[in-house]
């Protein structure tokens, strides 16, 4: 089955890169952000159909964009960071072994300070309440 839908899937997916920015979607005419990029070469890679096309530069750089002032990454450029996102980012990156590209060290800041004293879990964002989710996220 995997064999008949890998050329369909392959299109698909290149189909969903927003070439002006180097985004992708999350399924057609569906929202832009991060996380699309992360599945999209999750999915690619996992099924041996990554490429340059799929893994250009462009979406590293998107992936960078999504990098806030604080350190975390956001959904998208210009948005507040949060731990799902900043999950999807650094994997994504991790994927094209292009980690290096964020400021990790900033990264790792930002991390480290959504982990709440008193309760001892992770928050998803500045100013939030501990969920346990983002101990799998973020810790």
């Amino acid at each position: 089955l995997i064999q008949k839908i890998r050329i369909p899937m392959y299109r698909w997916m290149l189909g969903l890169l927003q070439a002006e920015t180097g985004a992708y979607r999350m399924h057609t005419d569906g929202e832009v952000d991060i996380r699309a990029s992360y599945t999209i070469l999750c999915c690619a890679t996992l099924l041996g159909l990554a490429s340059p096309a799929l893994c250009q530069d462009s979406v590293v750089q998107y992936i960078q964009r999504c990098q806030t002032f604080e350190g975390g990454l956001g959904g998208e450029p210009w948005t507040e960071a949060h731990g799902g996102y900043a999950y999807c980012g650094v994997a994504a990156l991790q994927i094209l072994g292009k980690l290096h590209m964020l400021d990790v060290p900033a990264l790792t800041g930002w991390l480290a300070r959504r982990q709440m004293e008193f309760e001892g879990g992770f928050s998803g964002r500045c100013n939030k309440l501990v969920d346990g989710c983002y101990s799998f996220w973020q810790g």
